[in-house]
């Protein structure tokens, strides 16, 4: 059993919370039960989990994972060096290092497709995740200067979106607008004159979500052709991005559902 706060892999982890430490080493940290039932379910291969048996033997949930870990790299470590190892105040018995997947180079899936444009805020790039995953929008791309997908806060409020979902971080926009050639891209802007409801979801789209704070950028503008609002009382100025992006999202589920057709997944010709 690990039980020294400065054993190497445990420094190892706590460096993994910060993105430059991400990005060196391509990889990122999972927290709990639940996320871990997801990464395996999903057949990801942890590099290195680090657990507690009297913590994750207190629930059934606990005691299979637990049970689950046979065949991977896990250690036993104290609850205290568990605490101080995890970013999460109590922490729920395990945590993990994985990789971060290589972004795909294959054609986009899923309707809508998903940009984020700047969003800064974890909790709301964590709930878009969570909502993309629940209603078909497969794959994420981010342009550059974005909050990272891959951060504590963002990977515990997405709640396992990052195992369905593909996520495509840190593009340009030269990049970004030849991946969406020939696509009809719509812009979420509360100044738009389309409101989200009276939008064919069935069709091919890719849908822009832009900052909190700024909006979206002069080069998401360009690429956009239809600019997309929620309509709202007029004393209100807007939505939380989050917000407007899952009724977005779930508006185009509820359309192909009342059609009764699929999630387009070809990219259009």
């Amino acid at each position: 059993m690990i039980t020294s706060t400065a054993n190497p892999k445990v420094k190892y982890i706590r460096s993994l919370y910060e993105h430059p430490s991400r990005q060196r080493e391509g990889c990122f940290v999972i927290e709990g039960i639940r996320l871990m039932e997801e990464a395996l379910g999903a057949g990801i291969r942890p590099k290195m989990v680090l657990f507690n048996s009297a913590l994750l033997g207190q629930t059934p949930r606990g005691r299979r994972l637990l049970a689950g870990l046979a065949g991977h790299t896990a250690e036993e470590v104290s609850e205290q060096v568990l605490e101080y190892a995890a970013e999460t105040v109590t922490p729920q018995g395990a945590l993990a290092v994985l990789p971060i997947p290589k972004p795909s180079l294959g054609p986009l899936a899923g309707n809508p497709v998903l940009v984020i444009d700047g969003l800064q805020d974890p909790g709301n790039l964590g709930t878009i995740l969570r909502s993309a995953w629940a209603t078909g929008a497969k794959t994420v791309l981010f342009a550059s200067g974005t909050v990272d997908p891959y951060g504590p806060k963002v990977v515990r409020s997405a709640m396992g979106a990052h195992f369905h979902l593909d996520v495509r971080p840190r593009m340009t926009w030269e990049d970004i607008a030849r991946v969406l050639a020939g696509w009809r891209v719509l812009l979420a802007d509360p100044q738009g004159n389309t409101p989200y409801c009276d939008v064919d979801w069935n069709l091919p789209s890719v849908l822009i979500i832009g900052s909190e704070a700024q909006g979206a950028c002069r080069e998401a503008r360009r690429l956009a052709q239809i600019r997309v609002s929620i309509p709202m009382e007029a004393t209100t100025e807007s939505l939380n991005a989050a917000v407007a992006c899952s009724l977005m999202l779930f508006e185009a589920q509820r359309q192909r559902q009342a059609r009764g057709g699929g999630v387009p997944s070809a990219r259009p010709g």
